[in-house]
């Protein structure tokens, strides 16, 4: 009966020093692979226009051990997706101070498992450096169910285009199809949803004034940049993103406009993020083969005066030469204006609206 004693008290003694160990190998580990600085880890994302992904776990935690390795195992496609899209950031679930600084993300789930609803640790959230306070995506496992690749990479991927109106297309022949059919030219977006800039670009597109020119003007094409060939796209690839051109950094989103009687000539090619008064530019110089003129837009010279009247006090009215250039912006907030065009040049101009009518007139 000692004896048996001894071997049961032996044995738990062994087990629960390989516990320990094993937890205090998983501790050092995670410190390998994850980082625990909050500001460290938003200022990284910012830096490589990433999103961040919060892990919240401990180290005795048998599944936080399984999934952390899920993640950090170079042998798993999970990996490479972390790493082209994420800025790690791990929460150690007991250590107060740790727990505090991201409080903001996980208050729900602590408060349940404080008031003893079950909610089984790790927590995974996806968060938008540039917009901090709200979360992305969230995912809790089930208590005994570990993720395959599969169903971890599905819960990586954002979707750019979620909660948008656009009309976007990624069928290459539809895109040409309805280009050719509708004598418009194509906008094509090559974008991700980890990506900051993406996101903040997208935004722009579908707020005023380029939603509207877009939807009037442009058929719109788009093409999600973590397929690594672009094999949906039959006319051209992307250089690799990252690679540094002269002083500049090469990063999504790529924006260019194609002709589609000539696509492998780019009108106009775009890196990374841009404004929204440099989009605008761009894309008004594409509006001319697409103008839409209204009978009751009335647009006249009379001396050195434009007058525009119709029946619209408010939209934003500019003139363009026939090669693009702007030659002024002004808010029309009546039903009438007239402007000063003593210093517009000879010739053919185009007058645009932010409303989506435009009209060609002779300035002699």
């Amino acid at each position: 009966m000692k004896n048996l004693k001894l071997s049961t008290i032996i044995v738990l003694f062994l087990f629960f020093g390989f516990f320990v160990n094993h937890a205090q190998d998983y501790e050092q580990w995670v410190m390998d692979h994850w980082n625990k600085d909050k500001a460290e880890a938003f200022k990284t994302a910012i830096e490589q226009d990433k999103f961040v992904l919060l892990f919240v776990g401990r180290p005795t935690c048998p599944t936080c051990q399984l999934m952390s390795e899920l993640f950090c195992n170079p042998e798993n496609a999970v990996k490479t997706v972390i790493d082209e899209n994420f800025s790690v950031l791990y929460c150690w679930y007991d250590d107060e101070e740790n727990r505090a600084e991201v409080y903001e993300y996980i208050q729900e789930y602590h408060e349940e498992r404080e008031s003893g609803l079950v909610r089984q640790i790790p927590w995974l959230y996806i968060i938008n450096p540039d917009d901090r306070e709200c979360v992305a995506s969230m995912y809790r496992p089930y208590p005994e169910w570990i993720p395959d690749d599969e169903t971890m990479i599905k819960f990586l991927a954002v979707d750019l285009l979620e909660g948008y109106e656009l009309d976007w297309y990624a069928d290459a022949d539809v895109v040409f199809e309805f280009a050719n059919e509708q004598e418009k030219n194509i906008l094509k977006f090559i974008g991700n949803g980890t990506s900051p800039n993406c996101q903040n670009v997208m935004k722009q597109l579908n707020e005023e004034p380029l939603k509207q020119i877009l939807e009037t003007n442009f058929i719109l094409w788009y093409i999600d940049g973590n397929i690594d060939d672009c094999s949906c796209d039959p006319f051209a690839s992307i250089p690799e993103v990252g690679l540094i051109d002269g002083e500049d950094m090469i990063a999504l989103p790529y924006i260019t406009v194609i002709n589609p009687d000539n696509p492998t000539v780019y009108l106009e090619e775009l890196w990374g993020f841009q404004d929204v008064n440099t989009l605008e530019e761009m894309l008004l110089k594409y509006t001319v083969s697409n103008e839409k003129i209204f009978s009751d837009n009335k647009v006249t010279f009379s001396g050195n005066m434009l007058h525009i009247s119709n029946q619209t006090n408010n939209e934003r009215i500019q003139v363009f030469t026939m090669t693009g250039n702007r030659v002024v912006s002004v808010t029309k907030k009546d039903f009438n204006v007239t402007l000063d065009a003593s210093y517009f040049p000879k010739g053919a101009l185009i007058v645009y609206s932010s409303t989506g009518w435009s009209s060609k007139i002779i300035n002699q």
